[in-house]
């Protein structure tokens, strides 16, 4: 087989993700208190350290909470009519088709985290567990890593 069979998956707000978020803002939070009790009396740096760890803690979970939702699509029809380019499709409110490429940055075997660029510039971090979609995960994975193979072998 020289590519992966075309697949879709189906890509969201992480649970990982928002626990990992949630988990290092407690962390932080326990070592300002922390500190805070070995102070004798609260200066501004203390004030300060409080100021920026609520807001960090807010743009954390708002940009969780925007995370962008859609379906993430290898298309090897590209591929088999011969056409260069991407080959990954990101389809986002069942209207707005960007193709682009992606990149593996973390891989735990049921969650890897993916860059998706598309070719206007425009870059999503998407994160992508088994247990959305468990009968496609196996696709997903073969599509991820047979992609960069596939387009080597395109080049002339």
């Amino acid at each position: 087989m020289y590519s992966a069979p075309s697949v879709s998956y189906h890509a969201g707000r992480s649970r990982f993700q928002g626990l990992m978020t949630v988990l290092l803002w407690l962390a932080a939070a326990a070592l300002w208190v922390t500190w805070v009790f070995q102070v004798e009396h609260l200066q501004w740096r203390q004030w300060l350290t409080m100021l920026v760890l609520l807001l960090s803690g807010t743009v954390a979970g708002w940009a969780w909470w925007r995370t962008p939702t859609g379906i993430l699509q290898w298309n090897t029809r590209n591929l088999q009519s011969g056409q260069t380019g991407p080959s990954w499709l990101w389809q986002a409110n069942h209207h707005l088709t960007q193709a682009g490429t992606i990149s593996v940055h973390l891989d735990f075997q049921r969650l890897v985290l993916l860059l998706h660029t598309c070719e206007q510039g425009r870059r999503r971090w998407l994160w992508l567990a088994q247990r959305t979609d468990p009968s496609n995960w196996m696709a997903l994975r073969r599509a991820v890593f047979a992609h960069p193979r596939v387009q080597a072998r395109q080049t002339p």
